[in-house]
């Protein structure tokens, strides 16, 4: 049920409501609709969209981790599929979205933030995916923290609706078609173990130190001290 912060009569004006989001915080909505349908279609995207507070947490992690051109190759499988050509464009589209997201990677992991983490299990999805075609689409697409925002959010939910968009180069959406096992399989494991953390904590109890600093700062904290010889 929607708590409005201005009465029913200012239905066909832009307000704001207090409404639970998928990631089990509440905050509030802006709303615009001018018709039921509208109306019902915009509280299911509050309803199944990520707080304020997640969302910040995600795209701060995201920006603070910028690009490594000399990320390791993480060893993906071999794509197949397409033409050789095909395959020769996808694999530098993978290889730079390797780089692209490895900082990002590291951080997620060192944070135990469980939204974060979420975030990186969405990404192994992804270079799970052989198809040349999926590479191609995601990169002509534009690939960036928002898509991944949508496949985090569609691994949050468990499911589809006819609210989800068709989205070209999205994760979860390659694996519905292609095995919709692996799919479900991970969203098992996303409902059992990392929501209920992600509904116990919100971003702000993290350390704002450890989220948000430049990676460069991040890295430098983190490496192991050296060795001193007796």
């Amino acid at each position: 049920m929607l708590e409005l912060s201005r009465g029913a009569s200012h239905d066909h004006h832009p307000f704001s409501a207090s409404k639970r989001r998928l990631c089990g915080h509440t905050d509030n909505a802006s709303f615009h609709y001018h018709s039921s349908k509208a109306r019902q279609d915009e509280e299911r995207y509050a309803r199944y969209s990520l707080c304020s507070d997640c969302s910040r947490l995600l795209r701060s992690a995201w920006a603070s981790a910028p690009a490594e051109k000399d990320a390791a190759d993480l060893g993906p499988p071999d794509l197949w599929g397409g033409s050789a050509k095909q395959q020769a464009w996808a694999d530098r589209i993978r290889r730079s979205r390797q780089q692209l997201v490895s900082a990002f990677r590291v951080r997620a992991a060192a944070t135990q933030e469980p939204l974060l983490e979420l975030a990186s299990l969405t990404l192994d999805l992804m270079f799970r995916i052989q198809d040349p075609g999926f590479w191609i689409a995601s990169e002509m697409a534009g690939f960036h923290v928002d898509s991944l925002k949508v496949d985090v959010e569609l691994l949050l939910k468990g499911r589809q609706s006819p609210l989800d968009r068709a989205m070209a180069g999205s994760i979860v959406g390659y694996w519905l078609q292609a095995d919709w096992s692996v799919v479900s399989s991970l969203a098992r494991d996303v409902s059992d173990r990392v929501k209920p953390r992600i509904i116990g904590k919100r971003p702000a109890e993290m350390s704002v130190s450890e989220a948000f600093v430049p990676f460069e700062e991040y890295q430098n904290r983190n490496q192991p001290s050296a060795a001193i010889d007796p």
